[in-house]
């Protein structure tokens, strides 16, 4: 079970990191698009985070 989570750690962390750059080089104009579908990525993430800890726990 730990492996399992860490693993989902480490994939949000990954995934948070490449929003900073991509905020980085795009600029302040794509910011505010990004920030929605960062939002949206967000909420897909955590319905596969509870799907995954679903299985970790069988």
């Amino acid at each position: 079970m730990n492996m399992c989570k860490d693993k989902l750690i480490h994939f949000l962390v990954v995934l948070v990191y490449s929003f900073e750059v991509l905020i980085l080089i795009g600029g302040k104009k794509i910011e505010e698009k990004l920030c929605l579908k960062f939002l949206k990525i967000i909420r897909i993430f955590v319905l596969v985070q509870q799907v995954l800890f679903s299985f970790c726990k069988i």
